[in-house]
């Protein structure tokens, strides 16, 4: 996960950063967290670009699967 703490939010950078992280770290998905100025943690984000975000869906579809 990349996690920024900012004034403004720049989801694209942060993707990017995360995946380039991820893949350096041998991690399946990047996942960007932000923080939300004036806000708790828990009101944060994360997000994801939609190539993660389908390859996410279809790794936990394929668990489930293996489940039954």
């Amino acid at each position: 996960m990349e996690c920024k703490a900012k004034r403004s939010i720049r989801l694209a950078d942060y993707i990017r950063q995360a995946n380039k992280e991820a893949d350096h770290a041998g991690f399946a998905y990047g996942v960007a967290v932000g923080k939300v100025p004036g806000r708790s943690v828990e009101d944060g984000y994360a997000v994801m670009d939609l190539v993660t975000c389908v390859r996410v869906l279809a790794a936990l579809r394929e668990a489930g699967e293996r489940r039954r």
